[in-house]
């Protein structure tokens, strides 16, 4: 073989070996949630009165485990289902986490999800994906949740 395509067949095992490699990385199992339609529409000045920034308000009932509603500021606001990522069933819908408000626990797989301000994050495993985030909308005083 020639020094050239002696180079080429590297270059070409090289790019074949990183392909198979990240093939094998997405062997991950696809996230799938429950779907329930949710549709509510609240009074903010009205529904959110006492509702501090950074506190939450849950909505039972509603969603697969209940929605968690996460206040960001005085009109921005976040909507979670309570049901672990974990156990999806609904039945192990997930618990203040000691008096925290960002931190949430799932009395059944002990998982934890920590709210902050742009998102839900998994703090505790065997939990693998935060917590289904539903659409906030806010015009003027009314705040709606959907999926």
């Amino acid at each position: 073989m020639r020094p050239t395509q002696k180079s080429n067949l590297r270059i070409f095992l090289i790019i074949f070996c990183f392909s198979f490699l990240f093939l094998q990385c997405d062997n991950s199992e696809h996230f799938t949630f429950p779907y329930v339609s949710v549709n509510l529409t609240f009074h903010i000045p009205t529904d959110f009165a006492t509702l501090g920034f950074y506190d939450t308000k849950v909505i039972e009932g509603e969603g697969v485990g209940g929605i968690l509603i996460f206040r960001i500021s005085e009109y921005e606001f976040m909507a979670f289902d309570m049901a672990c990522t974990y156990e999806t069933s609904g039945k192990c819908a997930i618990i203040e986490y000691k008096n925290s408000q960002v931190i949430w626990e799932c009395p059944c797989c002990g998982s934890q999800y920590t709210l902050m301000n742009d998102g839900c994050y998994v703090n505790k495993s065997p939990a693998r994906w935060p917590l289904k985030r539903y659409t906030v909308i806010v015009e003027g005083q009314f705040l709606y949740i959907r999926n």
